[in-house]
């Protein structure tokens, strides 16, 4: 027990009097007493000055604020990005004026053209004194630059305190920190250890970072993703960005429909090419199929003529065409020669006869063998001696050289004719006939060789002009076949 009859313990226990307008303690009952002036922050006013008359399309994120700072979460920073002028001082500086029941704002909007230093100091004397004045206390006295800073972060846990005693939760919103300027003279002066329940709430550029200065534990330096704030669009921005969008719209669906007739268009053309691709493609395997029928329908028959015309028949046929030819115009030109020679000179009509007789078989040795060699091809033209003319410019030129060359060669044999039947009658006079040929033997073998070598040819040019017809059908058919099957033949030969 003490000398005043209390247990020493209760005599030695600590008083908190921070709160307190005076102090009455001893046996006398000393009482002292503090008028210090009690702080009243005017904050609001600044607040007031730049928070918008009325906050249009933010309901959504005054509903995220509010649930951030009157629940019951894990975390006690929250922090919202913005682009420059999309409306974050807007929102925050309503939020503040606007709290949800049971939150108690303290708040601080960074100004624009303060350097890092000014906005230090005048988030400590702004803050500090709405701190103080939760508390219900005085500013404290002899504050320096030194000092401020620890006091600030005394009354945060201070206030937060008495704050939760009344039931309510403390809430700090910073705005304005950007990477320009207050990198680390605000974010450094940010409770760190937060009790009560107290919450943080930042808005930041999307350029800022957590300066490098913070204390190992600080919450900032979790890394959490911020929140992104919209740009704000006014009534009339919103009606023109509306328009505009039903413009681009009406737009984008008549460009649809465009594009879909194109592409109609484009599909029918395509299939219309299609189907004449398709339709000409059959016409052309139609086409090369009937090619093929008809081609092998003429190789048939070539074929079929070809097995008909080396047939023994025909070749039988052939030569006694060629032996009739042969025989009918020898046997007319002897008549020819006994009705003009036979009564005035049968020596010569027999002579002429025996030569033409000779003539033909030459003709038929030439002829025949050309005429069973073709078969059924072969045909006895020319049938007049017209025909046996060449109306080739270089055929008539020989003709027409050929022509009197005969006649003089004829009137010289003539001639000779004469003069030799004069000798002869003259060597019989004489008695010395027989020494020498008879004229009548000479010109006879003259003749006989003459009309032989006439007749050969005769018939050498009848079997080429007989043979020529066929020759050229041959080669047509050679090309046409050559043609269809790649240049290979499979015609047999004859």
């Amino acid at each position: 027990m003490g000398d005043s009859g209390q247990p020493e313990d209760d005599r030695s226990r600590g008083i908190d009097a921070r709160q307190a307008r005076g102090v009455q303690f001893g046996d006398n009952s000393l009482q002292y007493n503090t008028f210090a002036p009690i702080v009243r922050s005017a904050y609001l006013a600044e607040v007031h000055r730049i928070a918008p008359a009325d906050l249009l399309e933010r309901d959504g994120e005054l509903a995220r604020l509010a649930a951030f700072c009157a629940g019951d979460g894990q975390r006690a920073y929250q922090r919202w990005e913005a682009a420059p002028k999309a409306g974050m001082t807007a929102l925050l500086s309503w939020f503040v004026l606007h709290p949800p029941p049971g939150v108690r704002v303290v708040s601080y909007f960074a100004v624009a053209g303060r350097t890092e230093r000014d906005t230090r100091d005048a988030f400590v004397n702004v803050v500090l004194e709405q701190l103080v004045e939760l508390t219900d206390g005085s500013m404290p006295g002899h504050l320096t630059r030194a000092t401020q800073e620890a006091h600030l972060l005394s009354r945060y846990t201070d206030a937060a305190q008495a704050c939760e005693r009344q039931g309510e939760r403390l809430v700090l919103v910073v705005d304005g920190l950007d990477a320009r300027r207050n990198a680390s003279g605000v974010a450094t002066l940010l409770p760190d250890r937060l009790v009560g329940g107290m919450r943080v709430v930042l808005g930041t550029d999307p350029g800022w970072r957590a300066p490098a200065d913070l204390p190992p534990r600080h919450p900032l330096r979790e890394r959490t993703r911020p929140h992104l704030l919209p740009p704000f669009v006014g009534p009339a921005e919103r009606a023109r960005r509306k328009a505009e969008a039903a413009r681009r719209a009406r737009r984008e669906a008549e460009a649809a429909r465009l594009a879909d007739e194109r592409a109609r268009r484009e599909a029918e053309v395509a299939r219309r090419k299609a189907d004449e691709s398709a339709r000409w493609e059959a016409e052309r395997e139609q086409a090369a199929a009937e090619e093929r029928r008809n081609l092998q329908r003429q190789i048939d028959e070539w074929q079929a003529a070809e097995a008909q015309r080396v047939s023994l028949a025909a070749r039988a046929a052939a030569v006694r065409r060629a032996l009739t030819f042969v025989v009918g115009w020898t046997g007319l030109f002897v008549l020819l020669t006994w009705l003009t020679q036979g009564r005035s000179d049968p020596t010569v009509a027999g002579i002429l006869s025996a030569q033409l007789g000779a003539g033909g078989l030459a003709a038929a040795i030439v002829l025949v063998p050309a005429a069973f060699r073709l078969g059924a091809a072969y045909e006895a033209r020319p049938a007049s001696p017209a025909a046996w003319i060449d109306r080739s410019r270089y055929g008539l030129l020989l003709q027409l050289i050929a022509f009197p060359v005969l006649v003089v060669v004829g009137g010289g044999i003539a001639a000779d004719y004469l003069d030799f039947r004069h000798t002869r009658q003259l060597e019989r006079s004489l008695g010395i006939a027989g020494a020498l040929p008879s004229f009548d033997e000479v010109v006879a073998v003259f003749f006989l060789l003459l009309v032989a070598a006439g007749c050969v040819g005769a018939g050498l040019c009848l079997a080429a002009r007989a043979a020529r017809p066929w020759h050229e059908r041959h080669r047509e058919r050679e090309r046409a076949h050559r043609a269809a099957v790649g240049g290979r033949s499979t015609r047999p030969r004859p």
